[in-house]
């Protein structure tokens, strides 16, 4: 995949991948560029090419449990590029100042300008989505199945019904199971419960709240019910995801 100047590429999934300025040369592997030394001792890294045009790269990455993110991560391709615009180059010019420095705060703030990269980044696949582009990604366009997403993921804990939802989004009930359908790939209710089941596995590993009250928080008034249904979506019961959770982060 070509990269120009200006332009950010993105591996959502962690791939592994090369970087080259040639498709038929290959690139030297990045131990053989770094030797021995630790990536915290490479923040600012030059590799002489000799004579000819320069490039400079700026890379970073962010973490996370993709298990409370999947149908998110999933509608993502392993890799996509695209245009940066002038609010996001300045963003990045800021980041290269901020990169090297060792104030207080820094390492924070890092994080916060990797997130903020990320999100203009997806912003610019979302907009450049072909118009009969259909998956949650796509539906985020789409006027009526976008403002059920924002219902259900702005307040999960609400007892929604198709019914309540189309009242809201101004439209028939059918034509809101319709269209929802066709653009997400599933009911309304069916992404209502992977909504609910997300917030909760992330509320478990960040916050210290009981099981009971993540249920009550993403609308189960019986623990029981919610325990099956997130065990259903993950695998494991929510006492055994977050203990496990918790040891992969210490």
């Amino acid at each position: 995949m070509l990269a120009r100047k200006g332009d950010a590429v993105v591996l959502p999934h962690g791939h592994l991948h090369e970087l080259g300025d040639h498709r038929d040369k290959n690139p030297p592997s990045f131990k053989t560029l770094i030797g021995e030394r630790s990536l915290l001792e490479v923040r600012e890294f030059r590799f002489e090419t000799g004579d000819g045009p320069q490039s400079e790269v700026l890379c970073g990455f962010l973490g996370c449990d993709q298990r409370a993110f999947s149908p998110f991560f999933s509608a993502l391709p392993p890799m996509f590029v695209v245009g940066l615009n002038d609010s996001a180059e300045a963003l990045v010019r800021y980041a290269v100042d901020e990169a090297l420095r060792d104030d207080p705060g820094t390492g924070s703030l890092r994080v916060r300008m990797a997130e903020l990269m990320f999100l203009e980044s997806l912003r610019g696949y979302i907009r450049a989505l072909p118009e009969d582009a259909t998956g949650r990604l796509a539906a985020l366009r789409d006027p009526l199945a976008s403002k059920a997403l924002c219902l259900m993921h702005e307040s999960p804990h609400i007892e929604w019904t198709v019914e309540a939802m189309a009242e809201r989004v101004a439209c028939s009930r059918s034509l809101l199971a319709e269209r929802f359908k066709a653009v997400i790939g599933e009911a309304p209710m069916h992404y209502l419960t992977r909504v609910r089941m997300q917030h909760a596995a992330r509320r478990l590993s960040d916050s210290r709240c009981s099981v009971e009250a993540v249920a009550d928080e993403v609308g189960y008034t019986s623990p029981a019910a919610f325990q099956r249904a997130f065990k259903r979506c993950f695998g494991v019961p929510p006492g055994t995801w977050r203990r496990e959770t918790r040891e992969r982060h210490h």
